[in-house]
């Protein structure tokens, strides 16, 4: 059984792509002079916590870009927990 993701691709697919985009962005944010890593604590309609990370970052058209970097469950949303993701 082929498993596929709201995008059309399978999980195997949407991995590879994800892991390109990611070398992607990474390359980004080191060539940006500046660049924010945020953090939020959220929980979803099944009361699951989770922690969202994102980058805020210059271009090289310097055009300010927004990324998504990971999402990770959380156990709790203690600041303590939060940072050992």
């Amino acid at each position: 059984m082929l498993i596929t993701h709201s995008s059309g691709l399978s999980l195997g697919c949407h991995y590879l792509w994800f892991r390109c985009k990611w070398e992607e962005i990474f390359e980004q944010l080191k060539a940006s002079p500046f660049f924010t890593l945020m953090v939020d604590e959220t929980t979803d309609v099944v009361v699951v916590k989770e922690v969202i990370t994102y980058a805020h970052y210059l271009d090289q058209k310097r055009k300010v870009q927004a990324s998504f970097i990971a999402m990770k469950e959380a156990v709790d949303g203690r600041a303590d927990t939060i940072m050992a993701v």
